[in-house]
């Protein structure tokens, strides 16, 4: 049996395609990413990785990454709508730089304060129309909020992206699944990351990436009893619910966000042992207090 529309999920990931601009005066298309929508004050930020906006390594900042003339000065961003919802349109092209040469980006500080690293994270403020056509995209917030649940070596993960661009076939996003593979609670190298065992491509660096818990689905109805809080006594809640309802309850996954991947760049050792980074959910969170 196949479930009829198209996952949230699907629509919280967005794929970023980068430009740079050649000696003809023209722009170039050089990479591309991922990327993932965060609300906050009532304002709509783009939040990816830093080397997916700047060509460069974050481990060692003034080297520019394999392919890249110099660092991007243009991305644009793959949108679908509502008059259109299964059918992805590139959106304008918008500058990376302010017309001084400041970034519109903005990123956290490495809390080592001997090492050169960066925090390999950045958001972007994104102003999008008000009119009817508003794209169809999912802030992460509304799709998997932070939870109360925790990570830990083995947990079962998924990575949302785009590790071959916009595909004309499935313009939707790849899901990639993997499981933590480091003590999540261990700084790496002094760094407030993880490792995934799941290899990635350039393309799914920026991705969302979720852990995942089993839960029963059952109807709105049902679970409305358990949200209203209105009953005083667990025993009459339990003797409201709809006994078919339960009989045909399933196991279903449920998603919380877990942190921000970015691949093995930068790594080489990474790469042979097909393992990738993924930084902390939390540090979304510090790009916007420090």
């Amino acid at each position: 049996m196949l479930k009829q529309g198209i996952d949230l999920g699907s629509r919280t990931a967005v794929c970023i395609d980068l430009y740079c601009r050649d000696i003809s005066g023209n722009d170039r298309k050089v990479g591309s990413g991922s990327g993932f929508f965060h609300t906050r004050e009532g304002k709509s930020y783009l939040i990816t990785n830093w080397h997916v906006l700047t060509g460069r390594n974050p481990k060692y900042p003034e080297q520019l990454l394999e392919g890249y003339p110099t660092s991007p000065s243009a991305f644009t961003i793959h949108l679908s709508r509502k008059v259109d919802p299964n059918h992805f349109v590139p959106s304008d092209t918008y500058p990376l730089y302010n017309g001084d040469g400041s970034p519109r980006w903005f990123e956290t500080i490495n809390p080592n304060r001997n090492s050169s690293d960066k925090i390999d994270l950045a958001a972007l403020m994104f102003d999008f129309s008000v009119a009817d056509d508003k794209p169809l995209i999912t802030p992460i917030e509304l799709f998997a909020p932070n939870g109360k649940d925790y990570l830990y070596v083995g947990r079962d993960v998924v990575i949302v992206g785009y590790p071959f661009g916009i595909n004309g076939l499935n313009p939707y996003p790849i899901w990639k699944h993997g499981y933590v593979a480091s003590e999540p609670s261990l700084l790496v190298g002094g760094m407030p990351k993880f490792y995934i065992d799941s290899p990635g491509r350039p393309g799914m660096s920026g991705s969302p990436v979720f852990m995942i818990s089993k839960g029963i689905g059952v109807s709105k109805q049902t679970a409305k009893v358990f949200q209203d809080g209105n009953s005083e006594d667990a025993l009459e809640a339990l003797h409201s619910l709809n006994l078919d309802d339960l009989k045909n309850m399933q196991e279903v996954n449920i998603l919380q966000f877990a942190g921000v991947y970015s691949g093995t760049v930068g790594d080489n050792s990474l790469e042979r042992l097909r393992v990738g980074v993924a930084w902390h959910a939390a540090m979304v969170d510090q790009l916007f207090t420090s």
